[in-house]
């Protein structure tokens, strides 16, 4: 099984390749990997980030008007039921 910490350079290397530049941040409960989406970013760049985001435990977006950011959370700790904990929104 993979640790959280390949789990998120994984979801990092994903994004990566959609052409976005993302950072990983090492928190005290989970690992963070938060990117600035381009506003012309192709369709083709949209299925891979979301491909990319899906594999998180929680996921989400943030617009602000610097535009916007992406953002994915990866576990520390092992969930009960790692599906049932996969969803939307910073509730880590």
């Amino acid at each position: 099984m993979p640790t959280p910490a390949s789990r998120a350079e994984e979801v990092a290397e994903r994004l990566t390749a959609t052409g976005l530049t993302p950072e990983v941040k090492d928190q005290k409960n989970h690992f963070l990997v938060e990117a600035k989406v381009p506003a012309q970013a192709s369709p083709e760049s949209w299925k891979g980030l979301l491909g990319a985001l899906e594999t998180a435990d929680h996921f989400g977006q943030e617009v602000s008007a610097g535009g916007m950011t992406v953002w994915a959370a990866i576990r520390k700790g092992t969930p009960a039921a790692a599906p049932a904990a996969r969803g939307h929104g910073r509730q880590l």
